[in-house]
Order: structure tokens, then C-alpha cells, then sequence
């Protein structure tokens, strides 16, 4: 037992009778992190805490371990935490189960990697996985990952998706449905599409606050950074520098003219407010 405990002999030595010897095995598992389980007796590796203390030190250990415990749902999250990739080694049962993958999916978006083929193949179940953990895209069947439908509906739910679609980033409908949810979606674009002038402007219009994720070309260009500033003032301040005052002086004194200010009008005290603006004074009630 000491020599086991020390990791001076290993349990795949020892003979059967040994191997069935459940202190022997425990002090066996705990000295090979878990490995040892392989060599285990079919009894003990039906052992459910036995199992438990080989998995939560190796959770790739869970596919020694006998088919009943396989599909037990302590056994595998305890393994899932360990090795998130250890799901592949679960029940068919479990890895077909919705909201268990979705639970093992928070602890790791890597547990996709041992989905069943019926889940990574179900839009429906994907789409809504998507929403949450849009790096799974990558796990994902390659059909679905193939499809424009798919793709269009899972970036439109969660921008982010697009950083892991691989082969969608010079599609125009499929990145500006991304940009239109998440500006930022902006930088997972082909270079070469986000250098054009007309993808600047496509952008700015499904949403304006991918002006300040865009390349400074299109940030230094007027007619596109009046075009951002009108629709959110504040993006004045990300044109490009060449031409940013030009811009914050063109906005406010848009936004001036706007709120009946004198021609020519865009800072200082605001003395000019138009008497058809202000408050009437509240009459005094009849005594």
C-alpha cells in the first residue's frame, strides 16, 4: 500500500485480486491523478465514489469508468470540471441532454467538443447556445456552419458569432448583420472588405457606432463622419483628426440652428432662446 501511495508500483502490476481491493485501488487512483481507474475491477470502477475521486483529478478518467456512472450527472460535471472535453466520454443520454450541456457549457465552452451529433446538428439547439457562447460555433456540425441561414440567424441574435465563423468574414449580408448588433463585430471583417468605401458607409448606417471601430480612412473621410455625428453627436469626437474640428463645429452648429439659435451661432451663453420657448408663468389662481 505504501509503495502504491508513493507511485513506486502501479496498480496495472498488481493481479487481480488486487486490483479489486478498493484501498488499494483509492491509494492508486489518488498517486496516478485518476489514471489508475483503468486498471480497476469492474466492480470498483462501478464505485461511485471511487469514480468521483479518479475524475475530479482526471476527468478523462470518466471513460473507464462503467456505462451506469457514465450517465450519472455528479460523475460527469466532476469530470466536466476537470476536463471539459471529458463530456465525449458521457452517456449518449447525457450528451443529448439540453439543458445538462447548456449547465456544462457555463463551466466550459469547451464541453461542446463532446456534443452529441443530434445537438450540434439542431438548429434550433444551436442557435439558442449561440446566443450564450458564440465561441461554440466552432463545435458545431459542418453543415451548419456551412449555412448562410444558420449563420445569418446566429449573428444577428449575438454579433459576436462572427469572430468564429470562419469563411463568412468578406460576406457583406452576413457582417453587417453582425455590425448591426455588436459594433465591434467591425474588426472580425476581411481586412480587404473593411478597406472599402462603400462598407464604411453600409456600416455607419445599420449602426452608427461602428464609425468609431472603423478604419481610420473612413473615420478621416467628412461626408461619413457627418453622417455618424448626426446620428449620435458624440462620434464626432472619433474622426480622424484631420478633420475633426471641422466636424464638431459642423454638428454643433447644426444642433444650434436646430433649437432656434441666432445664424451663424454654435457656443457660448444661451441668451438667444427663442420666447416661444420659454414657459409661460403659471396664473395666479382667482381669490
Amino acid at each position: 500500500l505504501e509503495e502504491i501511495r508513493r507511485g513506486e508500483v502501479e496498480l496495472q502490476d498488481l493481479d487481480e485480486g488486487a486490483r479489486s481491493d478498493r484501498g488499494l485501488v483509492l491509494a492508486a487512483v489518488r498517486a496516478s491523478q485518476g489514471r489508475a481507474l483503468e486498471y480497476a475491477s469492474w466492480a470498483l470502477r462501478n464505485d461511485k465514489a471511487l469514480v468521483l475521486e479518479a475524475v475530479t483529478r482526471n476527468g478523462l478518467s470518466l471513460r473507464h469508468a462503467a456505462a451506469s456512472l457514465r450517465g450519472d450527472r455528479d460523475v460527469v460535471l466532476a469530470a466536466v470540471r476537470d476536463c471539459p472535453m471529458a463530456l465525449e466520454h458521457a452517456s449518449d443520454l447525457l450528451r443529448r441532454d439540453r439543458d445538462f450541456v447548456t449547465t456544462l457549457m457555463r463551466i466550459s465552452v469547451r464541453a461542446a467538443w463532446g456534443l452529441s451529433e443530434e445537438l450540434s446538428s439542431d438548429p434550433a439547439f444551436a442557435g439558442r447556445l449561440l446566443e450564450l457562447f458564440p465561441s461554440a460555433l466552432v463545435y458545431l456540425s459542418a453543415k451548419l456552419r456551412r449555412s448562410k441561414a444558420f449563420i445569418l440567424q446566429a449573428v444577428q441574435k449575438n454579433g459576436e458569432v462572427l469572430r468564429y465563423a470562419c469563411g463568412w468574414h468578406s460576406e457583406p449580408e452576413v457582417v453587417l448583420t453582425a455590425i448591426e448588433k455588436a459594433s465591434h463585430a467591425v474588426h472580425y471583417v476581411d481586412s480587404r472588405l473593411r478597406q472599402r468605401a462603400d462598407f464604411g458607409r453600409a456600416a455607419v448606417l445599420v449602426n452608427c457606432w461602428s464609425f468609431e471601430q472603423l478604419p481610420s480612412r473612413h473615420r478621416g473621410t467628412l461626408a461619413l463622419a457627418l453622417e455618424a455625428a448626426r446620428a449620435q453627436p458624440a462620434l464626432a469626437h472619433f474622426a480622424a483628426e484631420s478633420i475633426r474640428n471641422e466636424v464638431v463645429y459642423v454638428i454643433k452648429k447644426e444642433q444650434s440652428e436646430a433649437i432656434g439659435a441666432p445664424k451663424g451661432y454654435v457656443e457660448g451663453p444661451v441668451w438667444w432662446i427663442p420666447e416661444i420657448s420659454k414657459q409661460p408663468e403659471r396664473a395666479e389662481a382667482p381669490s
